[in-house]
């Protein structure tokens, strides 16, 4: 009994091979399901970008580009390690997927709480040692003491570019906190399909953003670097409006007192790893080609047009890219839900058939955007020359 209980052990795991895909590789199985899905979602990310840009075009023709150069520093150097919030979202929304296949929806109130305090945990400690490091971090994205910040006539706005890039940096990290929480709260309303109450939230909140920052620098005089704070403020709104749209749809009476989940933890941990080490290396990447760009010797001054340049091909760059991040979220829930199903073959198609969307739409919004993209670096400030 005991020699075969250790041969079952021993027997490897030999994976059944996938039936054969019938429909035509051009042709897209379940566009409706999966278009129903990615839409808000794209709408979502696209107000971002339009918002962002917004914000852009705010600062860079703020006193007629004078902070452009030294916000772009700080922007640059915090995008790098934006992907540290998603650690902990991107395991949520597959490990919750795969639960609800499961018909154990009355367990994704634990995987939600117990990735809230990890990811808050995680992001807190990389939160703490970039802030002690900041003028280092701004330093190799080009910030010099030496340099100061200036108008066109030549009057000094800032005495140290350093310190002002430095400050501004350690202002908008704040958001790092604010997206730990704010992304484990919306991956549990996209595993639920509720992908419309997430758009509301962005969109009320990036209207909250716009809005502030149009006022304080266009209707105040208060120095521009506390416009750093306008992200964290609206998504301290979004958050209030994320908990209560997950207690309408999620059930979290039913595992009180008992929310924390080791397992689920471990599980959150394992599937959102890979994809967050590729993002990090992509910004890493991103961000050694930043700290590259701002060495950079210009011929007017110790002005560097290139970073801004950078920052706002970047900016652009993003919206090519939304409806893949789009895709990526509704493959992960509909994959989860199918595996949850035990279903793999439905699991397999469903993939390639979001795959097949994703390229579609890449192809496209490239198209779009390099016809686009002159006239919105004009827009944004960079002027060709």
């Amino acid at each position: 009994m005991d020699k075969n209980v250790k041969a079952k052990k021993r027997k490897k795991y030999i994976p059944e091979p996938f039936a054969k895909i019938k429909t035509p590789f051009w042709k897209i199985d379940d566009l409706k399901d999966i278009t129903a899905m990615a839409i808000p979602i794209f709408i979502q990310l696209l107000f971002n970008i339009f918002i962002a840009q917004i914000n852009l075009v705010a600062i860079n023709h703020y006193k007629d580009g004078a902070y452009a150069e030294g916000v772009a520093k700080a922007i640059l150097s915090y995008n790098t390690l934006q992907f540290i919030p998603s650690l902990i979202s991107t395991g949520t929304i597959v490990v919750a997927g795969n639960l609800i296949g499961q018909g154990r929806k009355e367990e994704v109130s634990k995987v939600i709480v117990t990735g809230l305090l990890i990811n808050f945990a995680i992001t807190s400690v990389i939160f703490i040692a970039t802030e002690s490091l900041s003028d280092y971090i701004v330093q190799m994205m080009g910030a010099s003491d030496g340099a100061s910040i200036h108008d066109t006539a030549g009057n000094v706005l800032e005495a140290n570019e350093l310190a002002f890039v430095s400050k501004y940096y350690r202002l908008i990290n704040i958001n790092l906190l604010i997206l730990s929480i704010s992304q484990v709260l919306v991956a549990g309303l996209q595993s639920m399909k509720k992908s419309t109450y997430v758009t509301i939230s962005a969109i009320g909140a990036n209207v909250i953003d716009v809005t502030i920052v149009s006022i304080l620098l266009y209707a105040t005089n208060i120095n521009p670097i506390y416009s750093a704070l306008v992200i964290p403020i609206a998504g301290i709104f979004q958050i209030i409006y994320l908990i209560f749209m997950n207690f309408k749809f999620i059930d979290f009476k039913i595992n009180k007192h008992k929310q924390l989940n080791k397992v689920y933890a471990i599980e959150t941990l394992k599937t959102g790893l890979p994809i967050t080490i590729e993002m990090g290396v992509w910004n890493l990447c991103n961000f050694a080609t930043g700290t590259a760009i701002a060495k950079l010797s210009p011929e007017i001054g110790d002005e560097n047009p290139w970073i801004v340049l950078h920052r706002n091909a970047q900016s652009i760059g993003q919206y090519s890219t939304a409806f893949i991040q789009a895709m990526g979220t509704v493959t992960s829930v509909f994959v989860a839900r199918k595996i949850g199903q035990n279903d793999k073959q439905a699991a397999y198609e469903t993939a390639i058939n979001c795959w097949k969307a994703a390229i579609y739409a890449t192809i496209i919004a490239n198209i779009l955007m390099m016809a686009a993209s002159y006239p919105m670096l004009e827009m944004l400030g960079s002027k060709g020359k």
